[in-house]
């Protein structure tokens, strides 16, 4: 259920962000096109689901976009509303870099000096090009955090784990351990679920909405500790 839709002039409505009697109010007051979805600009309309939650729906039921391609779009869309609401410009493929280190990011925005992308990876990508093309931020100044789709989270992290166990114990399971968590100090990853509500899934049972993840990046709250990406 997005809950994120372009307006007439071209920025982002949250519905998260508008109050019950507000968005009743927009719903018997609007007309065909005042509002677009932004994975395909087609019509919007705006619903309540039976659970109270308020969402914007394609007019035809469906969408003209590739699923995967929905997820990206919705996703790019989502962590500009977020920002916008904690009044933080973000601004989606902006190019970037110098010779060989040139990039195009997902998304960009800036908190004082620092320069922060949002990468959204909705297919399968090995994790030496996930290094790749983080080393290729960092020698630009810039920090990078990635979400991507549940699908692809298991592959991930087996990738993940197995290069912690060479860069830590020589490719080998850590001693006197039955277990250990597989993330990477330099390649924080989460996932973004899509439903009725939009979530960050960490590690474990650890879930965050979207607007929870982006601030605690922006307050620096979101560090590693080992094996682990978490909101401290």
């Amino acid at each position: 259920m997005p809950s994120i839709a372009l307006t007439r002039e071209g920025t982002y409505l949250d519905a998260d962000q508008v109050p019950q009697s507000s968005w009743e109010a927009l719903k018997a007051a609007s007309v065909m096109g005042d509002f677009l979805m932004p994975c395909c600009r087609a019509p919007a309309i705006l619903k309540t689901s039976l659970n109270g939650v308020q969402f914007f729906a394609h007019l035809a039921d469906e969408c003209a976009t590739a699923p995967e391609t929905v997820w990206h779009r919705e996703g790019k869309s989502l962590v500009v509303a977020k920002l916008a609401s904690m009044g933080i410009d973000c601004a989606e493929e902006v190019t970037g870099g110098l010779a060989r280190d040139t990039w195009e990011a997902d998304t960009l925005f800036r908190v004082g000096s620092r320069t922060v992308v949002v990468e959204l990876q909705r297919s399968y990508q090995h994790l030496r090009d996930y290094i790749r093309r983080q080393e290729r931020y960092r020698r630009s100044g810039v920090e990078c955090y990635w979400l991507t789709r549940p699908e692809n989270i298991r592959t991930l992290v087996k990738a993940t784990s197995r290069e912690r166990m060479k860069r830590e114990w020589g490719g080998k399971f850590p001693p006197g351990q039955s277990s250990f968590s597989p993330l990477l100090p330099d390649f924080p990853v989460a996932i973004l679920a899509l439903g009725e509500q939009a979530e960050i899934h960490s590690l474990g049972l650890v879930r965050n909405t979207v607007e929870e993840w982006l601030r605690a990046i922006v307050e620096q709250r979101y560090l590693y500790n080992d094996g682990r990406w978490d909101i401290r």
